[in-house]
């Protein structure tokens, strides 16, 4: 069943008011391949109320207005792709297509998709409920980042959109985790993937140089990155805390993989795995008995979906040390 998008379909369904509006810089295209589509079902799965707003138009109210305000949390994202990406080449041409648009044309999405969505929202409600920013734009520009298009070094994302929370990653399970703590009255800051302003880090954070260091000083931006990246296996890691300019900070987390191959957390699907829109099916495959896994040195092996799931998780981290036994 395709999520509401419009007054009309929420009205069929006897609803007054959304949980959770999605969004997006792309057109809505309900599959497994598209981010929004599986959190928009997996937060529906479990019973909350879930509409899309497929790339709104920015200059007026009629789009991101037409499903009222959500109960719990706004989700933002940019889409498939970053926006940036979407919109302009490696020489900074604009590009005339877009894939997930309409009949191809590139004239819906805007440059830095998420602070820009954000905004809207703020512009037409003033106390709304929480924004949350999610999907690849997002996940990659949560910590100061070097930004082609800028040719220069830009704060976290979250700081540029003045969003209330961002998730990176996958996200499906922090994402029915956090609707879970808004709607109980809880604070969802214990949430590993989730990101947000507070003004001093937990006892056990990691603290990442302020942004106005790595801007200036090229060294510190290298050795930030390289700290950030090495504390992002959930195994090792330590969870990094970014001083911000204010002398506030920003808390991350980490997710890891939980179910093996072709794990039936739900109905069997085409596959004989499980439906593709249930929560963590890390991976599923049309072959019997298992996965093609390529490797990062460019063989490709099939993964059986018996192999031992301890197996899995070391072959899925990156530079945490550990050997991995036959499979």
């Amino acid at each position: 069943m395709f999520l509401p998008t419009t007054r009309q379909e929420l009205q069929q369904r006897g609803w007054d008011q959304l949980d959770v509006i999605l969004v997006t810089g792309d057109a809505y295209i309900d599959s497994p391949h598209i981010g929004i589509a599986v959190v928009g079902h997996t937060l529906a799965d479990v019973g909350y109320r879930v509409g899309v707003i497929a790339q709104p138009d920015i200059h007026s109210p009629d789009d991101i207005t037409r499903l009222g305000e959500p109960a719990l949390f706004w989700g933002v994202s940019g889409g498939s792709i970053d926006s940036m990406v979407a919109n302009y080449t490696a020489l900074k041409k604009p590009r005339r297509s877009d894939d997930y648009t309409p009949g191809g044309q590139n004239d819906r999405r805007p440059d830095r998709a998420v602070i820009v969505y954000t905004n809207l929202i703020k512009r037409y409600y003033k106390d709304t409920a929480p924004i949350v920013l999610g999907g690849l734009e997002a996940s990659l520009r949560r910590v100061a980042h070097y930004d082609y298009w800028d040719d220069a070094i830009r704060r976290s994302v979250l700081l540029d959109a003045k969003a209330d929370y961002l998730i990176y990653g996958m996200a499906e399970k922090s994402v029915v985790a956090f609707a879970d703590a808004v709607r109980f009255g809880r604070s969802p800051r214990h949430l590993r993937g989730l990101c947000y302003v507070d003004d001093e880090p937990r006892s056990t954070s990691l603290e990442l140089p302020p942004y106005e260091k790595v801007r200036e000083d090229k060294q510190a931006f290298i050795e930030m990155f390289h700290t950030f990246y090495q504390n992002n296996d959930p195994r090792r890691a330590v969870r990094p805390a970014d001083m911000l300019p204010d002398g506030d900070y920003w808390c991350s987390g980490v997710t890891t993989i939980r179910y093996s191959i072709n794990h039936n957390s739900g109905p069997p699907g085409p596959s004989g795995a499980a439906q593709t829109h249930n929560a963590n099916t890390i991976l599923n495959s049309h072959h019997p008995g298992g996965v093609n896994g390529a490797m990062a040195d460019g063989s490709v092996h099939f993964l059986s979906e018996s192999m031992d799931l301890e197996i899995l998780r070391r072959l899925a981290a990156k530079d945490d040390g550990q050997p991995v036994d036959e499979f």
